[in-house]
């Protein structure tokens, strides 16, 4: 019996199963509360139902920190189909696969670069995600938000401003990826002159595969 095959094989299907995670909503138990009189209420952005507001309690984590918009999916778990969870930790947003498609530059080829990297290594979007947080709490990596506010992995943010910051992460996770680990034909590429900066990369697909934008720009007209 070849057992190297059958220790594959079951790697491969725990990868499946951790990726499903990806796309899995966090459960949530609602709190024992029962509204005082004249109880204050807002408004959950993401499904548009009210809440008891207790935005003075740390650990409901009803407003993000970024644009200070409520959500309610950590108060009693938000009910929107398609929310994953529409506020927490930043290092527990769960943003789903489907943002791998344009998750680097808004270059759907650069991101297939990425996605194929995860694959191939098999590591999920939720690992990536953790090695990420640690590198931003180390000091590392920096993200968009961090020049206005001491953002960290424990900070309270929103669906939006979590996938907004974490580009800045998966773009320098990306950049950190050695090039003997890509395939020849991203290695061979020339970088373009405007680098990350281009904005031909978002719309001209031709363009977005013939060059390397993950580098920095190195023309200025």
């Amino acid at each position: 019996m070849n057992y190297h095959i059958l220790e594959s094989s079951f790697y491969c299907l725990d990868f499946e199963e951790r990726k499903k995670k990806d796309d899995m909503k966090p459960e949530v138990v609602a709190p024992q509360y029962v509204c005082v009189v004249n109880q204050n209420h807002i408004l959950c952005q993401c499904c548009l139902q009210p809440m008891p507001d207790r935005r003075t309690l740390p650990e409901t984590r009803q407003q993000c920190c970024l644009c200070l918009r409520s959500f309610c999916h950590v108060y009693w778990g938000c009910k929107k189909a398609e929310c994953l969870g529409c506020i927490g930790r930043f290092k527990d947003m769960n943003l789903g696969r489907k943002c791998l498609v344009n998750l680097i530059l808004e270059n759907p080829y650069e991101s297939e670069i990425l996605q194929n990297y995860l694959e191939e290594k098999k590591m999920t979007l939720n690992e990536m995600r953790d090695i990420c947080m640690q590198k931003l709490d180390e000091g590392t990596y920096k993200c968009i938000d961090q020049r206005r506010l001491n953002l960290t992995s424990e900070r309270t943010v929103c669906y939006p401003c979590a996938l907004r910051n974490f580009k800045d992460l998966a773009y320098s996770f990306r950049s950190d990826i050695k090039k003997e680990d890509l395939p020849e034909a991203v290695r061979r590429r020339n970088d373009c002159y405007w680098g990350k900066n281009c904005r031909t990369q978002k719309n001209k697909p031709h363009h977005a595969q013939n060059f390397n934008h993950v580098c920095e720009q190195t023309r200025t007209s």
